[in-house]
């Protein structure tokens, strides 16, 4: 339980920190640094498995996204792919995030 708790105290503070992140960050020396599109996706992810509670928060393939939606649709699939991992495990999924969100 006291490991869950801290957790989910870490994984509270680094989304905290990722959504109140400007979009854009610069290195020293001015260049743009650029979040690799399938690391957001993770994220976004695992966000999600996180997050879910309710029964309409898990991903039914009836609600995936249509093809003129590619954002919608890799967003969608991303969290499938990560809940496959996490197999609805909360905690798994909150250290999967901040996992990834240190590596950056």
């Amino acid at each position: 339980f006291q490991r869950l708790e801290i957790m989910r105290l870490c994984f509270e503070q680094v989304s905290s920190l990722i959504r109140n992140s400007p979009a854009v960050e610069y290195d020293e020396y001015g260049n743009k640094i650029k979040v690799p599109d399938s690391t957001r996706l993770q994220l976004y992810g695992y966000y999600k498995c996180a997050t879910a509670v309710d029964e309409d928060d898990i991903p039914v393939a009836s609600k995936r996204p249509s093809f003129l939606d590619p954002v919608g649709r890799a967003k969608f699939d991303a969290w499938v792919e990560c809940r496959k991992v996490c197999e609805e495990n909360m905690g798994l999924a909150m250290e999967k995030y901040v996992e990834i969100a240190a590596a950056q």
